[in-house]
This record gives C-alpha cells, sequence and structure tokens, in this order.
C-alpha cells in the first residue's frame, strides 16, 4: 500500500512538474518595435497568448494583454491584463497593425492573431480594455461561441432596430432604430471604427446585428465597454470571423 502511494504521489509531482515547464515554455510568434508577442502552451487544451506593449512617454511601466484559449476554439475563454493600464493609443495601434500586416504565416495562423487583430482595430484608443471571463457572461458564451453572428447587409442603406443590455444594477434593456451603414451617422452595424480606418482594414465591410447593436449603445451611453462590455464581447465574434458583404 505505501508502495502505490509513493508511486502515486511521484506521478502527481511528475505531472505538475510537466504542467509548469509547458506553462513556462512561451516562444515569440511576432515583434515589432516595442511589442512583443507570444504563445505559451499550458496544456494540450489551453494556449495562453501575452501581448507586451512597451512603456512610451505618457508611461514608463509596459502593458501586458492576456488570453486564455481553448485547443478547440479560435476566440478566447479568458482576456485579463496582467501589468498596466490595459489601454493602447492610437500611434500603438497603428503598429500592432502593421505588426499584423507584415507577420509570418506561423503568426497569422495562430491564437494570438485574432487576439492582436482585437487589440489594434476592435478596441477603441484610449479605451481601457476590461477583464473578460467567457463562464460568467452568461449562456451564449458558456455555449460554443466562437462562430455566431447575424449577417444584416439586406439592410444596409434602411432602417434596422438594435437591442442591447446594459451592464449594470438594473440590467435594462434598450432598443433603438438605426439606417444601418449610414456614412452621417458613421455607419452603424459596420464592425470596426466608423466607416474605415487609416491603415487598411482586413474586415472593412462586415455588418452584422451584433456590432449593429453595439454601435447602438455606443452611441447612446457614450462607452464602448463599461455598460456596453456584454454588447462589445459579443460583437467581437462577428468582427473576427463574419465574412464581408458583396
Amino acid at each position: 500500500m505505501k508502495e502505490k502511494f509513493r508511486t502515486f504521489i511521484f506521478a502527481a509531482l511528475l505531472i505538475n512538474i510537466v504542467t509548469l515547464a509547458r506553462a513556462n515554455a512561451c516562444e515569440p510568434v511576432a515583434q515589432r518595435g516595442g511589442i512583443l508577442v507570444e504563445e505559451c502552451a499550458l496544456t494540450s487544451q489551453e494556449v495562453w497568448a501575452r501581448v507586451t506593449v512597451a512603456g512610451r512617454a505618457r508611461r514608463q511601466k509596459p502593458t501586458v494583454f492576456n488570453a486564455l484559449f481553448g485547443s478547440k476554439s479560435p476566440l478566447w475563454k479568458r482576456v485579463w491584463i496582467s501589468e498596466g493600464e490595459g489601454r493602447l493609443t492610437i500611434e500603438e495601434q497603428e503598429s500592432l497593425r502593421l505588426l499584423l500586416a507584415t507577420s509570418s504565416p506561423r503568426f497569422a495562423r495562430s491564437s494570438a492573431s485574432s487576439f492582436v487583430d482585437l487589440l489594434a482595430n476592435f478596441l477603441a484608443p484610449d479605451t481601457a480594455l476590461e477583464n473578460f471571463d467567457a463562464q460568467t457572461q452568461g449562456a451564449r458564451w458558456q455555449a460554443d461561441f466562437s462562430r455566431r453572428w447575424t449577417m444584416i447587409c439586406e439592410f444596409i442603406g434602411h432602417p434596422r432596430v438594435a437591442t442591447y443590455t446594459l451592464r449594470d444594477s438594473a440590467r435594462s434593456t434598450r432598443s433603438s432604430t438605426w439606417i444601418v451603414g449610414d456614412p452621417e451617422s458613421g455607419c452603424r452595424g459596420r464592425c470596426g471604427f466608423g466607416c474605415g480606418q487609416a491603415i487598411p482594414q482586413w474586415r472593412s465591410k462586415q455588418y452584422t446585428q451584433e456590432c449593429l447593436n453595439h454601435d447602438a449603445c455606443h452611441s447612446e451611453t457614450g462607452a464602448q465597454l463599461g455598460v456596453c462590455a456584454s454588447a462589445f464581447w459579443s460583437a467581437t465574434a462577428s468582427y473576427l470571423f463574419a465574412p464581408n458583404c458583396g
């Protein structure tokens, strides 16, 4: 019995040692200027992506963004900030876009690339990214949430109702009507900033219900995250994976 117990303890210790070794086995997958993107294989089922942005004039310390991916999902299970204030300047986002445009095929295939894309093109400048945990976001995120969106290409130029739930104590739901893709109102429903961005964006003509909902929340509350965080995270899958309208 004692021998079996010693064998069990030894096996458990060996598993912990292997897990720690894997957790520390972080490899750089992209680097440009003061930006370093790494991937760490935690287990056979999880990958940790880490994006470090070096300190600039307005801050002395770097900001470190983290995302935890499951092996079978292209979207993250968790997002958190381990260092810094979690926000990026316009210049830093432009550097991230250049990194995306000049990256290697290996980086383009990595889990980290979608996370960098989110930071570069979907997060508004000087907006603090909030921590995110899929298990606390309701049934939509606890299920297979990685590729769910509703295309609204046929509504471009026409009115469409947007509905969103505020992340506040009341959890109130609001609805409003917008002209989809109207340039005078910033092309509501398009996934991304306004009607286009200075540096060419990979996904420039996606129109989805989820992005319209977030646009409406942002327009009516002034928040990109905060009370609009639920709409923001729901729109990320649209931005990253929805096809362009023809």
